[in-house]
């Protein structure tokens, strides 16, 4: 189990909710965010979300930097099972919402539209 820094007793451990509060945001080269990954993977910590909240490159900087490292290690996959999160849960659905669904009636209902929005900049929904 991690332990605290320098401003913390030496040798207590360090909680999941200790590194959250603590230090939310992760900064530095690739090896320093997976050493901070990897602490809170051993603090119990089994996923994250990436927010590109300055750089609009960040997302992809995170991708080709940092997960090479986290593989390396062990920490993040390399590969993945093919087919949807659905086909995965309910492999008899052949990737579909059952009929019976009440979100079934819904399907076709929305198709992107080849003129822009009333604002210009997306393709409109109908």
């Amino acid at each position: 189990m991690p332990t605290r820094g320098a401003d913390a007793s030496p040798g207590v451990p360090v909680g999941r909710d200790d590194l959250l509060v603590r230090e939310p945001r992760m900064v530095g080269t690739p090896e320093t965010i997976a050493d901070r990954l990897e602490e809170w993977q051993d603090a119990g910590i089994d996923g994250l979300n990436i927010i590109a909240q300055h750089f609009p490159g960040s997302s992809r900087d995170f991708v080709d930097h940092v997960i090479p490292v986290l593989q390396e290690r062990g920490l993040a996959q390399r590969e993945y099972a093919p087919g949807t999160l659905r086909e995965r849960l309910f492999p008899e659905s052949g990737g579909r919402l059952s009929d019976r669904h009440p979100a079934a009636r819904y399907r076709g209902a929305f198709q992107a539209e080849d003129v822009l929005s009333t604002s210009g900049t997306s393709a409109g929904w109908r």
